[in-house]
């Protein structure tokens, strides 16, 4: 990489570490992609509360490291004052002072140019950073970001801030950038750039080759579910429908595989092995926890399909990765998903309940895929073409702004 290259200062809450690996892993592979192109210094902020620290729920965060790389890119994990709930509308504030002072103990980072990777507290700390520093910043928009959180009364001034002064408003769903443009984005300024997917990690197993691993016969009948464990991903919900074919006597006898770990939002574990429990699936539903891309990748090659039961989605790239692997999706039709499922040759849209899912999984069973034409779907979507996007987005906004 020339001297010449653009310098970037990425700011993300979302961001994997040692101690919390699965986190914000779409954040990551997009940063490696940009750091083939550009100079990319990483800061990561954990929002520290010292007596939420100790909950549960946010113990992970006292194990962050310091520093650690993704790819050709350099990761500053930085601590910010971060009050759960009473004071979420200052996070935005006590990160950009935080950034601040890690900038001052670091005269070799002089950024052009600033990518926030979510509207809030990132994309506010970024809008408070560029107004300090002289500099642009683009700011990335991914879902609960811009479609839940301006709708809060202590966050929607904030978030109306980050849009009108963006130099590019970059969400990864068309219907995002809808929802942008809604909340007071320059339509001029607001270019979809969606996330790509691992083509050398998803696809890359045969079928036959991943059961045998697995040890699942060939004839075997098999859904996958992957997400955290939490109530939005409505993997419980995919449980009842599975037990709903298995009362009327369709599909044969289908199983269930379901990855996925809790998260700091929640852990929807006691709702889904009830489910489990109260529909006698217990011989029929795999509970994998969470697991690495390249296990994932052994299941989903493994599938008949994935089921998404979602209330919440950007632009899963868990349906990508299933394309890849060249099986369809039966996922809910919210936000970017039908984004991704354009054409009933890609896989099934439903509504987010037991019947409607249940349907799906039906129909889905009942007819044969074109699994070459559904890994070319997926191939439309490289993280090199996302990050050359990306880097002509941001040279732009640092040489005119």
């Amino acid at each position: 990489m020339s001297e010449q290259s653009l310098r970037v200062l990425d700011v993300t809450t979302l961001f994997p570490s040692e101690s919390q690996p699965h986190l914000g892993l779409f954040v990551e592979r997009r940063v490696k992609a940009l750091a083939d192109l550009c100079n990319v210094q990483v800061v990561a902020g954990i929002g520290r509360f010292p007596i939420a620290e100790y909950h549960p729920r946010y113990h992970e965060r006292r194990m962050t490291p310091d520093r650690g790389k993704a790819g050709n890119a350099e990761v500053s994990y930085i601590r910010f004052l971060s009050v759960p709930r009473a004071l979420k509308r200052l996070d935005g504030d006590f990160l950009a002072r935080s950034i601040m002072r890690f900038l001052r103990g670091r005269s070799d980072i002089a950024p052009q140019v600033i990518l926030a990777e979510l509207a809030y507290p990132d994309g506010f700390a970024a809008y408070l950073l560029s107004r300090r520093l002289g500099i642009p910043y683009v700011v990335t928009l991914r879902g609960h970001d811009i479609n839940d959180l301006p709708r809060r009364t202590d966050l929607g001034t904030h978030i109306a801030d980050v849009l009108r002064h963006a130099a590019f408003v970059i969400p990864v769903a068309d219907a995002l950038g809808q929802a942008a443009v809604e909340a007071g984005a320059d339509p001029e300024r607001v270019v979809t750039v969606p996330n790509g997917v691992d083509l050398d990690v998803f696809g890359e197993m045969s079928r036959e080759r991943a059961r045998a691993l697995l040890e699942i016969p060939q004839d075997q009948k098999l859904l996958v579910s992957v997400g955290h464990l939490v109530e939005r991903k409505g993997h419980h919900l995919v449980v009842r429908a599975l037990a709903k074919l298995d009362d009327a006597g369709i599909c044969g006898k289908l199983q269930l595989a379901l990855i996925g770990g809790p998260s700091e939002e929640g852990d929807a574990s006691k709702d889904i092995n009830a489910a489990i429990s109260e529909t006698s699936m217990e011989g029929r539903v795999l509970q994998l926890g969470a697991r690495p891309a390249g296990d994932v990748a052994i299941w989903l090659a493994a599938a008949d399909a994935l089921v998404l039961a979602s209330s919440k989605e950007g632009r899963p790239n868990v349906v990508l990765e299933a394309f890849a692997s060249g099986i369809p999706a039966i996922a809910t039709k919210v936000w970017g998903t039908p984004e991704l499922i354009s054409d009933t040759c890609y896989g099934i849209l439903v509504e987010r309940e037991v019947d409607s899912i249940a349907e799906g999984i039906r129909s889905c069973l009942s007819r044969e895929w074109d699994c070459a034409l559904i890994r070319q779907r997926a191939a439309m979507f490289s993280w090199n073409r996302t990050a050359n996007t990306l880097e002509s987005l941001l040279r732009h906004a640092a040489n005119t702004g």
